[in-house]
């Protein structure tokens, strides 16, 4: 029983900053493909749920590669798909990164291989394979202290591989990446505007309600499973918002490890607690957000606040409670 309520987990819970990012990744790559390739850049911080939009967009947007039958048996890409996706590895360099993108469309680089002849290979690999879209997760990483390229040479590097190709780019990852667009104006002008995947703000009456509705979505899939609960529910959705900063992904992640922890069929608040303890570092304080007091609106949004100003993100403070979090942050 605990198995089938953490497979359901896994499904996307549809709330509507989900759905309007994915609209208009959708439409990105619609255009880019009319426009005969193209960047996308996918922002958030970590745990807002891009991974899971890159995974459903495939599922939407991936199609058999327009070969012949012959050729698709031939190459070994029976039932394979155009919409591929690969992750940029920590600290990349020209040969590292050039691997992580072949390795995305299904090919093996060799260790002695140069960088121009994994140019030569990927290129050759994208067009006789059929891919028209390559998402790449992790991108910020070209961003990062320690990157063993120029933040020209990682750049320059989409930028040839769309004009060669004609492909479409989605780069995935932390807001940090913008910067590298920015100053690269060859890639910022092949670049279509940036879909941003951002956590709710409790002081956004609306952003509240969302967060609120997308855990009781998640609590519905495990009760379809054979999940019950026990717990105040609008009492837990303020500790919860607490500990994840408004993320619907961090929200899904502790509610798995949740699902783990069930000895029998019901979910207690509890269990969210320790599941909570246990998956976070101390700087996110779930130990405080499940005391014995419930937390203060001001907690909550600080809670946010840090999330966004970790993600690089400045704050923009729309009411007076916005205002003293920000000043005491």
């Amino acid at each position: 029983m605990t198995e089938r309520v953490f497979e359901v987990l896994n499904r996307t819970i549809e709330h509507p900053s989900y759905l309007v990012a994915k609209d208009k990744l959708v439409e990105a790559v619609s255009i880019s493909r009319n426009l005969n390739g193209a960047a996308v850049f996918l922002s958030g911080p970590t745990r807002c749920g891009k991974t899971q939009l890159l995974n459903d967009v495939q599922v939407e947007l991936g199609k058999r590669p327009d070969l012949s039958s012959d050729l698709l048996e031939y190459s070994g890409l029976s039932g394979a798909s155009d919409f591929v996706i690969g992750s940029i590895p920590t600290k990349p360099n020209s040969k590292t990164l050039l691997s992580a993108m072949l390795e995305a469309v299904g090919v093996k680089a060799g260790p002695t291989q140069s960088a121009h002849d994994l140019q030569a290979r990927l290129c050759f690999a994208v067009r006789e394979k059929g891919i028209r879209t390559i998402a790449l997760d992790e991108c910020s990483h070209c961003a990062e202290r320690g990157a063993h390229l120029s933040k020209r040479g990682a750049t320059d590097h989409f930028k040839w591989l769309i004009d060669q190709t004609g492909v479409t780019l989605i780069l995935a990852g932390l807001p940090k990446f913008q910067g590298l667009i920015d100053e690269n104006e060859q890639l910022r002008d092949r670049t279509l505007s940036t879909i941003e995947l951002f956590p709710y703000a409790w002081s956004n009456g609306a952003d509240a309600t969302s967060f609120a509705a997308a855990f009781s979505e998640a609590l519905c899939n495990m009760q379809a499973a054979g999940g019950q609960f026990d717990f105040d529910f609008e009492e837990l959705v303020v500790r919860l918002y607490g500990v994840t900063g408004g993320r619907v992904g961090m929200l899904v992640r502790i509610l798995q490890v949740a699902a783990l922890k069930m000895k029998s069929k019901t979910l207690t608040s509890k269990i969210i607690s320790d599941s909570a303890i246990q998956l976070t570092q101390k700087s996110l304080n779930a130990g405080y957000f499940f005391g014995e007091e419930a937390p203060q609106k001001i907690d909550l949004v600080r809670s946010y606040i840090h999330v966004m100003q970790e993600a690089g993100l400045d704050v923009t403070p729309e009411s007076l409670i916005d205002l003293e979090a920000l000043e005491a942050a």
